[in-house]
């Protein structure tokens, strides 16, 4: 069975204005070894500005719960949650950056509070991945190896990176990056959020430059172990995201992924005449 809601933003959190439309789809399942999905992904919508009617994409969240852990399904879900709360929350004017921060220490908290409340969930974590398209440009937080991918023009860029043992290995000269993904501790993460009370490096950047027919892909490692950067720019260069969507996931699931696989596909388009039918996708959480 699949459920779909969206949440809204609190009115003072949105911007005045609007310099671009967006079209926004999302997926996750359960993939075809696992029998939970400790991933969770879902965005927060927010009214546009007076007199344009309806509403607009202002955050989408991906986490991935830490396998092998205690209630992983649980950590990536009190974490989305956590975030979208916050940053809808934030006053009016409020950066990105800090909106952002803000976002990543209540995820933490709800994850680490959670953990020391419930025995049973103790050692619990997520990755978390924030993306905040915004007139100023796209707005990123992260933490763990869930990522962020920019396709322009047919080129594919990974706007994040990752926070594992292999990542700090290759860094240092001792793996060869064409061998990291063939590494035995390749999904081993150095920080992660709800492990401990505050997250040691968050990764923010904003605001980066965004331009029309742009696509931005999240994506949880169930998705990036499995399917190469070419193939995922060959997978987002045609189609409306819904389609990009299904059709990573079907590769993925096609190459034998052995994880849970979460997917975003985010598609920046021409700002529409102001009578124009608003084309804007409403965020959406899959629930297999």
């Amino acid at each position: 069975m699949k459920a779909f809601f969206s949440r809204r933003a609190r009115p003072a959190a949105a911007p005045a204005e609007i310099a671009h439309e967006l079209a926004l789809a999302l997926h996750t399942d359960v993939g075809p070894v696992r029998t939970l999905n400790e991933d969770c992904i879902a965005a927060l919508n927010a009214p546009r500005g007076a007199g344009e009617g309806g509403d607009r994409t202002v955050l989408v969240a991906l986490a991935d719960g830490m396998g092998g852990h205690q209630a992983g399904d649980v950590a990536s879900r009190l974490a989305v949650q956590a975030a979208l709360e916050s940053y809808g929350a934030q006053p009016a004017g409020a950066s990105q950056q800090v909106a952002l921060h803000a976002a990543l220490r209540a995820a933490n908290s709800a994850v680490h509070a959670h953990a020391r409340q419930h025995a049973e969930c103790a050692g619990m974590g997520t990755t978390m991945l924030l993306v905040a398209p915004a007139p100023s440009g796209l707005g990123v937080a992260w933490v763990g190896d869930s990522r962020l991918y920019r396709w322009r023009e047919g080129s594919l860029v990974q706007l994040t990176r990752d926070d594992t043992l292999v990542r700090s290995l290759v860094d240092r000269g001792l793996v060869d990056p064409a061998d990291a993904h063939r590494h035995p501790d390749h999904s081993v993460l150095t920080q992660a959020v709800g492990t401990h009370a505050a997250i040691p490096s968050p990764h923010v950047e904003a605001p980066l430059p965004i331009a029309v027919g742009d696509r931005y892909l999240l994506c949880s490692d169930g998705v990036h172990d499995v399917i190469d950067d070419a193939g995922l720019a060959r997978l987002l260069a045609t189609g409306t995201p819904h389609q990009c969507a299904q059709a990573i996931a079907a590769t993925a699931w096609r190459l034998g992924t052995s994880d849970n696989l979460s997917i975003g596909v985010l598609h920046v388009l021409p700002p529409a005449p102001p009578a124009a039918a608003r084309r804007t996708r409403h965020g959406e959480e899959v629930l297999s």
